[in-house]
């Protein structure tokens, strides 16, 4: 009886750090190890650092869709760790099974990126990003990008004062400090043209001066009324 296969090709660490330090994207990482540790699992499994397989047949044991698969055999093979040679059926242009040969990594090869030996990955989510310091303007968050500033005091009180609002000093300070807040921007969207939209609000009675005034001449609640039925009708 012969002894039970132990497993041939281990999951090197050599290899996850490669894939780790080539692809910085945390999607094309995580998709690139899914694909891998699946194929060191086929290698055990045939006993074999070659071995023949349908994408469908990895995609299936890594519990991926065929498309993903497809991705992250690219990513794997542009990192140096698998070599993929496409096969077809003998007298006919059928495709056959592909044949995989897991690589092993010496250490040398571990530290060397696929960039260095001019070897890129196709996939769409294989996109190699530089290296840059903390310091570096590629590293802000989206959350911290540069603001604009908002209008000076006396441009603001000028424009308001050419459309003849009810109180352009009240709206030029509101506007101002409104602005000089939240980072010149309405409803977080920078503004591009602030007497557009200052126009705007003009028109519909959004500015502050206007709300003031429509709230002391229409924001009163209307009388009561009593009403009694006379026949038909209901008269007051």
């Amino acid at each position: 009886m012969s002894e039970p296969h132990l497993g041939w090709f281990k999951i090197e660490e050599g290899a996850l750090r490669k894939l780790r330090d080539t692809y910085d994207r945390p999607s094309a990482y995580r998709l690139a190890v899914a694909v891998y540790v699946t194929l060191c699992r086929v290698a055990n499994l045939e006993g074999a650092e070659t071995f023949t397989r349908r994408l469908a047949s990895i995609a299936s044991d890594a519990g991926l869709s065929y498309n993903a698969t497809g991705e992250g055999l690219a990513l794997v093979r542009g990192a140096g760790l698998v070599t993929i040679a496409a096969k077809t059926v003998t007298g006919s242009k059928e495709r056959a099974p592909s044949e995989y040969q897991l690589v092993r990594m010496s250490p040398t090869e571990c530290a060397t990126s696929p960039t260095e030996k001019g070897r890129l990955p196709t996939s769409r989510n294989s996109q190699v990003l530089q290296r840059v310091s903390k310091n570096c303007t590629k590293n802000v968050p989206r959350t911290s990008t540069k603001r604009g500033q908002a209008p000076p005091l006396d441009e603001l009180l000028s424009f308001l004062q050419s459309l003849k609002t009810p109180d352009p000093k009240a709206d030029a300070d509101y506007y101002h400090l409104h602005w000089k807040e939240n980072g010149f921007t309405n409803r977080g969207k920078p503004i591009r043209n602030y007497q557009l939209a200052l126009g705007k609000w003009y028109k519909v009675g959004w500015l502050p001066s206007q709300k003031r005034i429509n709230e002391a001449t229409c924001g009163a609640k209307p009388q009561e009324r009593t009403y009694a039925p006379v026949g038909d009708k209901w008269t007051k």
